[in-house]
C-alpha cells in the first residue's frame, strides 16, 4: 500500500509516494526488494528517502494509466529535493502512513526539517489535469492500496477551480518577455472578479505544507508556486483547444515576419509561445498595445460610477399565441429595453424613454443628479455594443430607447454575452424563468438537441412547463 504524494516544480506535477511494505523492510532491516519489488527502491544514497516508493510503482497505477501518461515525452522519471520532517536519522512518515500502518505518530516537538531526495515521476503540464482528475474520479477498487495525501488533494482542488474559471471562458491572450528578452504570447486566466480572487486567495491559505516542501526557486512560498501553477496549466489547456480546432490555419497566409500582431495572434494558436518578427520596434509597441487593452478590461470591470447601463430583455410580444412547446420562429423578436440604473441602490431605474423626454440641462432626477444622462447612455450602449454587435443598431438612432433581437441573438446574449457584461459594469436582466435551475437546464438541452443552430430559447408556455418539472 501506498500514500500518493504531489508537488509541483519547474512547470511540472511530480506524483510520488511513501510505500508501507517499504516502511516495514526498513523496520525489520531486510532491505531486500529492489526496484519494482511493490514499489520498494534501492537505498544506495544516505540522503534517499528510506521508504519512498518506486516511479514504476507510480506508473503502474489503473488511475494513472487510464489518463495515459506511459508516454515518455509527456511523463518522466525525476528525482526532487524536499525538506521532510525527520527524527534523528530517520525519516517521520506522513500522518496517513502512520494511519495505515497503525503506529504513532511522532511528536511534532521532536521533529526537524531535513533535506531528501525523493524519486517520482513528472507529469508534462498538458496532461496535468487529466492526471490528476483520473485520480480524483477512480472507482474504489483502483483506490483500495492507495491513500491520496493533502498535497494530491490539493492539486485536484486547484485543478478544478482552473477547470471551471476555464469553462466559463475567464480567460485573455496575455503577452510577455521570456528569460531571453524575446516576447512570448501566452492565455492567463482573467481573474478581476473579487469572488474568484477570494477563491484564488483561499486556496492558497489552506496549501498544506507537503505541497511547498520542495527545495526549488519558490522557496516554498505558498502563492509564487500557485500562481506558477494557475499560469502554466492554463496556458497549455486552452492552447491545447486551440490546436484540436487547427484555429491557426485561419492566419496560416499571414505575413507573422513583418507583423508583430499576426506573430502574436499565431503564437496563441500554436504550442510555440515564442513571438517570431522582425520589427523589433513594432514588437513593443505589440507589448504596450496589449497591455493597455488588458488594463482598459480591469478599468471596465471596476466602474465605480453612480449610475450604470441596465438592459433588460423582454420575452416576444406575441408569445401568448405561440403554440406550447414550439420555440418561435425566425419572424419573432425580442425586445431589450434600455435604461440607466443606480449602483448603490438597484431598485433606482430610469427608462430611456423617460431620459429623452427631459430637456438637455435637467440633471436631477428624482432627487438624484445624474450627470449628463443622455450623454451617460449613449456611451454606456457604444461600450455595450463593442461587447454585444446586436446592439450597434441602436447608436443609428438619434434617441435610442430599445433594439429587438432574434431568438438567436437572445440567445447568444443571455449564454454568451451577458457574464461579459457584466463584467463589464453592465447590468442585463433576463426574463425571470430564465434563471431558475429547472428552466436553464431545459433550455440547454433544447438548444443542444436541436444542433448547432442556436434556437434554445423557446417560448413562455415551453419556459413555464419546464420550471415545473422535478428530477
Amino acid at each position: 500500500m501506498i500514500v500518493l504524494h504531489a508537488n509541483w516544480t519547474g512547470g511540472r506535477l511530480i506524483l510520488w509516494a511513501e510505500s508501507s511494505k517499504a516502511w516495514e523492510q526498513r523496520v525489520t532491516g531486510d532491505g531486500g526488494g529492489g526496484p519494482g519489488s511493490d514499489g520498494v527502491p534501492p537505498r544506495d544514497d544516505p540522503r534517499t528517502h528510506g521508504f519512498a516508493a518506486d516511479p514504476q510503482s507510480i506508473r503502474a497505477l489503473p488511475a494513472v494509466q487510464r489518463a495515459v501518461i506511459t508516454d515518455e515525452a509527456v511523463c518522466v522519471d525525476r528525482t526532487m529535493r524536499i525538506r521532510w520532517p525527520v527524527h534523528g536519522e530517520t525519516e517521520v512518515p506522513s500522518p496517513q502512513l502512520a494511519r495505515m500502518l497503525s503506529i504513532d505518530e511522532t511528536d511534532p516537538a521532536q521533529c526537524a526539517l531535513g533535506e531528501l531526495l525523493v524519486p517520482g515521476v513528472s507529469v508534462a503540464p498538458e496532461r496535468v489535469p487529466a492526471v490528476l482528475l483520473a485520480i480524483d474520479l477512480a472507482p474504489e477498487h483502483d483506490r483500495r492500496a492507495v491513500t491520496i495525501a493533502p498535497s494530491l488533494r490539493y492539486w485536484i482542488a486547484v485543478t478544478r477551480l482552473v477547470s471551471e474559471l476555464l469553462a466559463d471562458q475567464r480567460f485573455v491572450p496575455a503577452v510577455s518577455r521570456d528569460q531571453d528578452g524575446g516576447l512570448a504570447a501566452h492565455w492567463r486566466l482573467w481573474m478581476h472578479r473579487e469572488q474568484d480572487m477570494e477563491r484564488i486567495r483561499h486556496l492558497c491559505r489552506l496549501m498544506p505544507l507537503s505541497a511547498r516542501c520542495v527545495v526549488d526557486r519558490h522557496t516554498h512560498h505558498p502563492w509564487l508556486i500557485l500562481c506558477d501553477f494557475l499560469t502554466v496549466t492554463t496556458d497549455v489547456l486552452v492552447r491545447s483547444i486551440m490546436c484540436r480546432h487547427s484555429l491557426a490555419e485561419a492566419v496560416s497566409g499571414w505575413d507573422a515576419q513583418t507583423d508583430p500582431h499576426v506573430a502574436w495572434l499565431s503564437s496563441l494558436l500554436d504550442l510555440e509561445a515564442l513571438i517570431h518578427s522582425s520589427d523589433h520596434d513594432r514588437s513593443r509597441e505589440l507589448m504596450k498595445g496589449v497591455r493597455g487593452w488588458t488594463d482598459r478590461l480591469v478599468l471596465d470591470g471596476r466602474r465605480t460610477q453612480a449610475m450604470r447601463l441596465l438592459l433588460v430583455l423582454e420575452e416576444p410580444p406575441d408569445s401568448s399565441t405561440l403554440e406550447e412547446f414550439n420555440e418561435p420562429d425566425d419572424a419573432t423578436r425580442w425586445p431589450i429595453r434600455f435604461y440607466l440604473q443606480a449602483v448603490d441602490d438597484p431598485t433606482f431605474i430610469v427608462d430611456a424613454t423617460r431620459l429623452w423626454g427631459l430637456a438637455h440641462d435637467v440633471r436631477t432626477i428624482a432627487g438624484r443628479i445624474i450627470d449628463d444622462p443622455q450623454d451617460l447612455l449613449l456611451k454606456e450602449l457604444t461600450r455595450a455594443s463593442q461587447l454585444f454587435a446586436p446592439l450597434e443598431s441602436a447608436l443609428d438612432e438619434p434617441a435610442p430607447t430599445h433594439v429587438e433581437l432574434t431568438t438567436d441573438q437572445a440567445y447568444t446574449l443571455l449564454r454568451e454575452s451577458r457574464k461579459l457584461l457584466e463584467e463589464s459594469g453592465i447590468a442585463v436582466k433576463a426574463p425571470t424563468w430564465w434563471d431558475t435551475p429547472q428552466t436553464s437546464l431545459a433550455v440547454r438541452l433544447a438548444h443542444r438537441l436541436r444542433g448547432d443552430q442556436p434556437r434554445g430559447l423557446v417560448q413562455t408556455g415551453y419556459a413555464r412547463r419546464a420550471a415545473s418539472i422535478r428530477a
